[in-house]
């Protein structure tokens, strides 16, 4: 099983058939579904099996489980969530994504060459979140110049949700 290219979809059904989820989830009953989260080349290729993050609210902390190449999953320790300190960590409700990986690949590799002509482009990530109410492909790549590129993709229509360019080095 290729676990790079293997949709979020299935992942996640595969996930919550896995007897080491199924266990730890029935010790953390509270934990939800709040990411998907792989590193990608520059032409927007997975490289890396996806990790599937699950928030649990009375710790604050994020348990993650990575695809297996082999098959499977294996449990990463919960850490630290990446949030401001007022901000919330939203469920990702995986019956809301309509639009698969390869379609938002599709809208982000005519949109990253667009908006950002003049840079170019290095590996990066993209996660699947629920953010600020909208549920969003976020793709990240790092440019030669030193920047963090952005595109965010409505992960239910395909469109355009939006873009920003952050330089890493301040001048």
């Amino acid at each position: 099983m290729n676990t790079s290219t293997q949709v979020p979809m299935q992942l996640y059904q595969d996930l919550k058939a896995d007897s080491l989820f199924k266990k730890w989830h029935s010790h953390n009953k509270d934990a939800y579904l709040s990411h998907f989260f792989c590193s990608i080349n520059s032409f927007l290729q997975t490289r890396d099996g996806w990790e599937i993050g699950y928030y649990e609210p009375q710790s604050d902390r994020i348990t993650v489980f990575k695809a297996l190449e082999k098959g499977g999953f294996e449990i990463r320790p919960a850490a630290e969530v990446f949030k401001t300190p007022q901000g919330s960590v939203e469920a990702l409700d995986m019956q809301e994504v309509s639009s698969s990986f390869d379609d938002a690949c599709a809208v982000a590799r005519v949109q990253f060459p667009a908006l950002f002509p003049k840079e170019k482009c290095g590996d990066g990530f993209v996660i699947l979140q629920h953010t600020n109410q909208l549920l969003l492909w976020n793709f990240n790549l790092i440019s030669q110049s030193l920047k963090f590129l952005n595109v965010k993709i409505n992960a239910q229509n395909s469109q355009l949700a939006s873009h920003q360019a952050i330089e890493l080095v301040q001048k």
